[in-house]
């Protein structure tokens, strides 16, 4: 074996990595208006790209002035040596001579999707003038409706809702210089500060920082549409060039440039991995009143985050692939990009093996991991070509679901019978597991003495330390206080300095500070983990008769909330209430969704020819849209509830749905604020919706029986017709939903100051009830309800009552007078309405 050779071989690869990742990092430089050296124009005119005698690309001119004077030398791979250094690659991905060049200006093609261009007139200034256009703006799902397009400010990212949310063109300066300024400033101020000690190290801090100062840059600003960020757009070419050298690398074929420009062998292998039992997971906890059902809670929530990045990661580990190949990561779901190799599916079969049967023996088989491949042409990445590869991506993951737990149960294809019957030993029912009675468990240190297994001792120690946790570091080799799953070894911390110096990575949460000069890489991951704690502002002291008060002293400060005492914090009756949301159509959306504006395809395209449904999508886009869904639902949701709802629990949020409880109040209100804030999220794209359910429960209640309640409510919103919020059995559309609840708020006004009876109150929520079956089945029985009313109202309030008796009067005097009447506003929520106001004052809808 020459070591030498495949020393070099290495350096080269991460070489490669490094010059297609900042390939175009000078369009950051150009549009900022960096001066540019000498050195640099030296270099334009002697080897930059050119057509018919005159030069083209002029960013390639700051992408080298970049690699050459501004990016510190601890950024690059290793010593000299390697016949094309990052800089030559990227300098050259226009002009591709060399099959290394070849590769980063293929995997620039198929990242945009389309033959780029070039910016023929650049007196316009077009590049200077053009916003990043946001993706959820695009979406179209009717027919005949244009898409408002909106633009992003130029900003660093924060998890902030003014930061993410697109505003109107004419909101924008007409030059955006003085931003492009302000960002490459700020860039390049961190890059200098830092000095990586490795070269995996040197690539997360450039991944962190041109996701905080250019996922809001344009990739192209020549494009119909710039809608796809430099950031994703830089790390689909990057995870594109990674397969193709590894592909071309095992195949002995590096050399040949023809081989690597060929568009139609297929070298690449689309993954797509995704969890499933995730409900049952995390809900399915036995004894509720065990005071550590929160921390498994917690617990499980965040492991399940934890297991798609830990099989994505060991699966990149497998093909040597650098962090950029894992395309998207939300939601328990993840993409890869591949090289597709001859071993390829033989290596992910023994992946999934060994996972599913970790999941197996350590899990009872509650969480099946199911890989779904699709091999690729360099033509499949194309516009109007990828979203159907992507649908059928999509149906061979459904029929993998179909055969859950195949690697567990079976062995060189024939069924393993001892897999059927775990060897589980629990010598009496008083040996089995408090908590999840499923596993043998063994007395404990705790807080109310559990019997725990290994598992749930697990679940309640990771659940104590999540609260305060910032970071996690994923070991090398097992150690006595470490966590596991999937079969991977980490631990958490509180701060940066705890953090161990010879991790493998370290994932920093939220807005935690990355480490700039260390060997370990650090990577940015967003989560939604808040927790109510004790003396934290806006969390106000437990009342008298909580849990916590009649036990002790209460809580001692950044202690979590037990549930009975977030219930005790709500307005009226002391119950918890519980919300999922989620998007709407999402399916529809990544297929169909987004239409291809291009002027190359319009040139193809007849007037009478409508481009395909979905054409707009590729792989930048697909990254650009699934990253800016979940920062959504994952970071900016979790600094709304610290700062805005302390109150609230996150059971899960991430991807395109969120899970959490808390006073019942709260989470109304909450559920409301959600919306207006997705809705300036997304543009006010009338398609993408959001649909929600709504329960109560006490705080005793089994999870399982909450989270089986709540998916319920969520699917009577979904087959009401979706873009609604399902509560107090009633079914409301968001538009609805402010006027019923301000309301509601009146009626609970007027009962607790004994203007309105609760009697009457219980009268209109009966009303209500029958106002409903009338109105789904025209049965004219049900009016039975009217003349009732008017005698409740007549007997219960009079002039001098004034507003609550004008309010009930409009209820009797303006039913509808048929099915399909439009004067039924005042009735339309009303069990919303009556239902709301009986909880406020402490009443309850089936209370005698």
């Amino acid at each position: 074996m020459d070591l030498v050779a495949t020393w070099r071989d290495a350096m080269q690869f991460e070489h490669l990595v490094l010059g297609s990742f900042l390939h175009d990092i000078g369009k950051l430089l150009q549009r900022a208006e960096v001066p540019l050296s000498e050195q640099s124009k030296r270099m334009m005119a002697v080897g930059g790209p050119s057509r018919e005698g005159r030069p083209t690309h002029f960013h390639v001119q700051w992408t080298n002035q970049f690699f050459e004077e501004v990016l510190p030398r601890g950024f690059l791979p290793g010593p000299s040596g390697v016949e094309e250094s990052a800089s030559a690659l990227a300098f050259r991905h226009h002009n591709a001579s060399t099959p290394l060049q070849s590769m980063i200006s293929l995997a620039d093609c198929l990242a945009s999707g389309v033959e780029r261009g070039e910016q023929v007139d650049y007196s316009r200034d077009i590049h200077k003038r053009t916003p990043l256009i946001s993706l959820l703006t695009e979406i179209v799902l009717q027919d005949g409706r244009s898409p408002s397009l909106l633009g992003f400010r130029l900003e660093p990212l924060q998890p902030e809702l003014g930061c993410l949310s697109p505003v109107p063109r004419g909101e924008l300066n007409s030059s955006l210089v003085p931003g492009y300024k302000t960002l490459w400033s700020a860039f390049e101020k961190e890059l200098t500060a830092a000095s990586p000690e490795s070269f995996p190290a040197a690539l997360a801090y450039l991944d962190a920082l041109m996701e905080r100062y250019t996922w809001c840059v344009p990739a192209s600003t020549i494009d119909d549409v710039a809608d796809s960020s430099l950031y994703d757009h830089s790390r689909a070419v990057a995870a594109l060039a990674a397969s193709l050298y590894r592909f071309h690398e095992a195949e002995g074929t590096l050399d040949d440039t023809a081989c690597i420009r060929d568009r139609e062998a297929q070298r690449f292998l689309l993954v797509v991995g995704d969890l499933s039992g995730i409900q049952r997971y995390i809900f399915d906890i036995a004894n509720v009143s065990s005071r550590g059902t929160a921390k498994a809670l917690r617990a499980r929530s965040f492991l399940l985050g934890m297991a798609s990045d830990f099989a994505a990661w060991r699966i990149l580990e497998i093909f040597q692939l650098p962090h950029f190949n894992r395309m998207v990561a939300a939601g328990g779901k993840f993409y890869l990009l591949l090289p597709n190799l001859p071993d390829a599916a033989q290596r992910l079969a023994d992946l999934t093996r060994s996972i599913e049967r970790w999941f197996h023996q350590d899990l009872n088989a509650e969480l099946t991991l199911n890989l779904a491949t699709l091999p690729l042409r360099g033509n499949d990445f194309l516009k109007g070509r990828f979203a159907g590869a992507m649908i059928r991506l999509q149906d061979e993951l459904a029929g993998r679901k179909l055969r859950p737990l195949r690697a567990a149960l079976t062995e060189s294809g024939s069924w393993r019978p001892e897999a059927f019957v775990l060897p589980r030993h629990f010598e009496g029912e008083d040996r089995v597991c408090t908590v999840c009675r499923k596993f043998p468990g063994e007395e404990r240190t705790t807080e109310n003495g559990d019997r725990l297994c290994d598992g749930c001792a697990q679940d309640r120690r990771l659940g104590r330390e999540l609260p305060r946790a910032r970071y996690l570091s994923w070991l090398k080799d097992d150690a006595e206080d470490a966590f596991h799953f999937v079969g991977v070894p980490f631990r958490l911390h509180r701060a940066l300095e705890s953090v161990p110096t010879d991790a493998v990575r370290v994932l920093a949460f939220n807005d935690a500070p990355i480490q700039a000069s260390s060997a370990v890489p650090f990577h940015r991951r967003w989560i939604a983990n808040h927790v109510p704690a004790a003396g934290v502002p806006g969390v106000p002291d437990c009342p008298p008769s909580s849990p916590c008060r009649q036990e002790g002293e209460g809580h001692e400060a950044g202690a979590p909330l037990y549930f009975n005492c977030l219930a005790l914090h709500g307005e009226g009756r002391d119950v918890l209430g519980v919300l999922k949301l989620d998007v709407d159509n999402l399916g529809l959306v990544l297929s169909i969704g987004l239409k291809d504006t291009s002027q190359a395809l319009k040139a193809k395209t007849s007037p009478a020819e409508e481009p395909p449904p979905g054409a707009g999508w590729t792989l930048s886009r697909l990254a650009t849209f699934s990253r800016h869904l979940d920062l959504f639902f994952a970071g900016w949701l979790h600094r709304e509830l610290t700062e805005r709802h302390p109150l609230l629990y996150t059971i899960f949020s991430g991807g395109d749905d969120l899970f959490l409880l808390g006073p019942w109040h709260e989470v109304l209100n909450f559920a409301r604020g959600f919306h207006a804030a997705f809705r300036q999220f997304c543009g006010g794209n009338p398609d993408l919706t959001l649909s929600g359910g709504f329960t109560l429960a006490h705080a005793r209640t089994p999870v399982f029986m909450i989270a089986d309640q709540t998916e319920n409510a969520l699917k009577v919103a979904k087959r009401a017709g979706k873009d609604r919020l399902a509560a107090f059995d009633d079914v409301l559309r968001w538009k609805e939903l402010d006027r019923c609840h301000a309301e509601a708020e009146r009626l609970a006004e007027w009962q607790q100051a004994e203007t309105v009876s609760t009697q009457l109150v219980r009268r209109l929520l009966l009303s209500a009830k029958r106002y409903y079956q009338y109105r789904d089945d025209g049965v004219t029985d049900h009016l039975i309800f009217l003349p009732h009313l008017h005698y409740s109202v007549k007997r219960n309030l009079s002039q001098s009552d004034g507003a609550a008796f004008e309010w009930a009067m409009r209820l009797v005097n303006e039913w509808p007078l048929g099915r399909s009447s439009e004067r039924k506003a005042p009735w339309d929520g009303l069990k919303y309405i009556s239902t709301y106001s009986l909880n406020r004052n402490r009443g309850g809808a089936n209370d005698g």
